[in-house]
């Protein structure tokens, strides 16, 4: 009897302990799960302070002109936008950002000029995007400069005009240095943000895909017509927006305009004759309105 109870007690024992060492490796795990589940979570918090995404849809009028050359052409175009900002916290309020912002945009073009006749519905497709950095101050300014990149497409190839003038693809590509400044204003509960900026062009190139003409080069009159490359080194762009929202509304609608006045491109030799092609002064105006969500 006296043995049977000393190993029960010894079986006690090892089941207590045994117990006892479960209880110690499972509050250990839980420890270390909520230590984990502590640090994942700060993580998340420190990687979304700060943020701002913003995603969008734009509606436009687009007129070009090329006065030398007596061309006036409009389109309507719609856009899908994005944009991207991280502000950094800084001292007296005051912070500084970065950010990134692009603009996907889709119309068709009514093209008329005295020399070439007139024409619609020529697909135009037109990307802008920008890397920007600037402060934003505690009295609401916030000024800032970047880097943009725009990229134009004119798909006239298989076009022809009222007197019968072949089109041409066209490629557009212009880097620029954006300048600008913000201001926000909240009061009445609403959130009022104008926008201004100025453009200074850096560098352009204007692909001519002349050779899609085949025996239509009415450009220099000469077979066979080849591709041509014209660099544009001087221009500038305006545009400005203001934008309106509810106090704590993510919702933001406001009207918009953007101006470019690009100069005369280098003069270029193209064809057998080396004809000197150039891509002449141009002008171009964009109205609308843009929505966005912000948050």
């Amino acid at each position: 009897m006296q043995e049977f109870a000393c190993e029960a007690f010894k079986q006690y024992v090892k089941n207590s302990a045994g117990s006892q060492m479960k209880e110690f490796i499972m509050n250990k795990v839980k420890s270390v799960i909520l230590s984990l589940s502590a640090l994942l979570l700060a993580q998340a918090s420190f990687a979304a302070e700060g943020n701002t995404y913003s995603v969008g849809a734009e509606g436009f009028y687009d007129n070009y002109r090329e006065p030398d050359a007596t061309v006036n052409s409009h389109a309507t175009y719609g856009s899908v936008t994005g944009e991207y900002k991280h502000d950094f916290d800084g001292s007296l309020g005051d912070s500084v950002f970065v950010g990134i912002d692009g603009r996907a945009s889709y119309g068709k073009d009514h093209y008329s000029s005295i020399a070439s006749g007139s024409g619609t519905g020529v697909v135009q497709l037109e990307f802008d995007g920008r890397v920007k950095t600037g402060i934003d101050y505690s009295n609401g300014i916030s000024p800032y400069v970047g880097l943009g990149l725009r990229y134009y497409e004119d798909e006239g190839k298989n076009t022809v005009t009222t007197i019968d003038a072949a089109g041409y693809d066209r490629r557009i590509t212009q880097l620029y240095l954006p300048v600008g400044a913000s201001y926000t204003y909240t009061g009445y509960g609403l959130k009022i943000v104008p926008n201004i900026e100025y453009d200074q062009l850096l560098y352009g190139n204007v692909n001519s895909r002349l050779q899609y003409l085949g025996n239509s080069c009415y450009a220099i009159n000469q077979l066979p017509c080849s591709n041509d490359n014209n660099r544009q080194m001087s221009g500038y762009g305006v545009r400005g927006d203001m934008m309106f929202s509810l106090e704590g509304s993510i919702w933001q609608f406001g009207p918009f305009v953007r101006y470019w006045n690009i100069n005369q491109s280098e003069i270029t030799n193209v064809g057998p004759n080396n004809v000197g092609f150039v891509e002449p002064e141009n002008k171009r105006l964009q109205i609308g309105a843009a929505l966005k969500a912000t948050w």
